[in-house]
């Protein structure tokens, strides 16, 4: 009795765990992989890509830094590892986009499918403090998400 309700269990859990895989997973347009740059950008340049309902990141960011490893740094050697080129973006600038009416706070790591927010970090959150901190951690979240290569 015992040894069927082991089964039954370990059943149920594999179907759980195959059944959470994210295949919502997508590719960046063609041309963002690249070099592995960050693309200067203002709320125009973002205004351009929604109109084109295209599939890119934005970094947005302060001027300052709080955490104890600055994670624009994290964030530049994964994407140069991936060749991904990535929008950076001002605090301010993003602002004035529709990225502000989801993210509230810089810096911030932005997907963007479609034209539409997918998912961000969120620079007040601790469930994301260790993304900002550890090239391991924004690469598996990121791989999450999309295609890295």
């Amino acid at each position: 009795h015992n040894m069927k309700k082991k089964i039954f269990l370990l059943i149920v859990g594999i179907i759980l765990l195959t059944g959470c895989s994210n295949s919502n997973k997508f590719y960046l347009d063609k041309k963002y992989y690249n070099q592995g740059d960050f693309i200067s950008a203002t709320s125009k340049t973002i205004k351009d890509l929604e109109d084109q309902k295209e599939s890119y990141i934005v970094y947005t960011y302060n001027y300052f830094c709080t955490f104890p490893t600055p994670c624009e740094d994290i964030f530049k050697n994964v994407f140069k590892k991936y060749k991904l080129d990535v929008y950076s973006l001002t605090y301010d600038e993003m602002k004035k986009t529709f990225i502000s009416d989801t993210v509230k706070f810089a810096p911030s790591v932005v997907i963007i499918n479609n034209g539409k927010i997918i998912t961000y970090l969120d620079a007040e959150s601790d469930a994301d403090y260790e993304i900002y901190q550890y090239e391991t951690k924004f690469d598996n979240w990121l791989n999450n998400y999309i295609y890295l290569t």
